[in-house]
């Protein structure tokens, strides 16, 4: 099944590169390990929230959205936030019917998320771990 969101033209980017490196106190090298970390995390929890969205599982889903959506946010990476945040309203308020569509946004925002991460942590291995723009 084919991600409804990925039609759509988005204006805006992934994450915001300077909020992010703020959040770090300027630390180019810590931003990198927190985007290093937030990718294993990706590869752990996703798998997961799509096994809690299919199986209709309101405690658990609630709990891992809410687990990502605190990663997602110290890294500044606003719109998979909003759309972590989202599922987890949803979850909270047991609106099951709408687990999927929620889990779509999301996926679409971690997709479009995932290259500027390693784009920065690829800059940092080769010694330039700075504003990937």
């Amino acid at each position: 099944m084919k991600n409804k969101f990925a039609k759509v033209a988005i204006p805006y980017p992934p994450w915001n590169w300077e909020e992010a490196l703020d959040a770090m106190d300027g630390n180019a090298e810590l931003l990198v390990r927190v985007a290093r970390l937030l990718l294993k995390q990706l590869d752990a929890d996703l798998p997961l929230i799509l096994q809690y969205v299919r199986a209709k599982q309101t405690l658990p889903l609630k709990d891992r959205s809410h687990r990502l959506k605190s990663s997602l946010s110290a890294i500044a990476a606003n719109p998979a936030f909003e759309a972590c945040a989202a599922l987890n309203e949803l979850a909270a308020g047991e609106q099951t019917q709408c687990y999927a569509d929620g889990l779509d946004r999301l996926e679409f925002e971690v997709a479009r998320l995932r290259p500027y991460l390693n784009q920065i942590i690829s800059k940092q291995a080769a010694g330039d771990a700075h504003d990937p723009h």
